[in-house]
C-alpha cells in the first residue's frame, strides 16, 4: 500500500526441468501411459496444500464408478499424512491412492501422469504448476492465490473452488471424458510455459529494471 503501482513490476522466475525442457506433448500419442487416468499432486504435506481435496475428489469419483489413480508426492506434517491415509481407508480407495514420499526428480512421475493437480489455498508462484506444463500436462488448480495467473481456465487447464472437492471431482471427470481437449490444454500449456518461464527471459527483465534504476528512471 506504500508503493505506487507504477513502480511495481512482476517478473516470473525461470523454470528449467531437471534434464532440460520437457518433451513436446504434440509428439506423444494417446491419453496416458497408465491403465486408468493418473493424477499427480506434488508438494509439502500440509493442510494448506490441499491434498485432502484431491483424496476426497478421488473418493467422490469412485462413488460415481469413475476410476482414477492419484499419486501424492512429497513429505511433511506426519499428523496430516495420518489424516490423509485415514480418509483413504474410510472411503475404501486404497487401490487408487499412492503416497510416494519425497522424490528428487519429479519429471518421470509427471511424465507418467495425465493430469497435474495444484490444490494449494494460497500458492504464490507455483513452480510445480509450470513444471507440469513443461511436461505437457493439463493442470487443475485451485482458484486462489496466484494460481489463476498461471492456469488459464479452459486454455491450459481448469480451475476449481478451493476446498470444494465435489467441484474438483467434476473438473477431473471433465478432462477424463474429454481426452482431446485435455491433450490440447497440455499442448497449450507446454508452448506457453516454454516461452514465458525461461531463465533467459527472467534474467533479461531483471537486467532491464537494474538499468532503469541506474539511469534513475525507477
Amino acid at each position: 500500500q506504500y508503493i505506487s503501482p507504477t513502480k511495481v513490476q512482476v517478473i516470473y522466475d525461470g523454470v528449467q526441468l531437471e534434464g532440460g525442457v520437457g518433451s513436446d506433448p504434440k509428439t506423444k500419442q494417446g491419453w496416458g501411459q497408465m491403465s486408468i487416468p493418473t493424477l499427480v499432486i506434488v508438494g509439502l504435506l500440509h493442510p494448506g496444500k490441499g491434498q485432502m481435496d484431491a483424496v476426497l475428489a478421488v473418493a467422490e469419483l469412485a462413488k460415481q464408478g469413475i476410476q482414477v489413480k492419484l499419486r501424492v508426492v512429497g513429505d511433511g506434517d506426519p499428523g496430516y499424512l495420518k489424516q490423509l491415509k485415514r480418509a483413504v481407508v474410510q472411503n475404501g480407495i486404497e487401490e487408487y491412492i499412492e503416497f510416494t514420499g519425497y522424490v528428487d526428480n519429479i519429471v518421470p512421475i509427471m511424465n507418467s501422469a495425465d493430469i497435474i493437480l495444484v490444490c494449494s489455498r494460497s500458492e504464490a508462484f507455483g513452480r510445480v504448476t509450470v513444471e507440469g506444463m513443461l511436461c505437457g500436462k493439463p493442470i487443475i488448480g485451485a482458484r486462489s492465490g496466484a494460481t489463476p495467473e498461471l492456469v488459464k481456465d479452459g486454455f491450459n487447464g481448469l480451475l476449481y473452488e478451493p476446498g470444494d472437492y465435489h467441484d474438483l471431482a467434476e473438473k477431473i471427470k471433465y478432462l477424463v471424458n474429454h481426452p482431446k481437449e485435455a491433450r490440447q490444454m497440455g499442448i497449450n500449456g507446454f508452448e506457453w510455459a516454454s516461452k514465458e518461464f525461461t531463465i533467459e527471459k527472467c534474467a533479461s527483465q531483471v537486467f532491464d529494471i537494474l538499468q532503469e534504476a541506474v539511469r534513475g528512471k525507477c
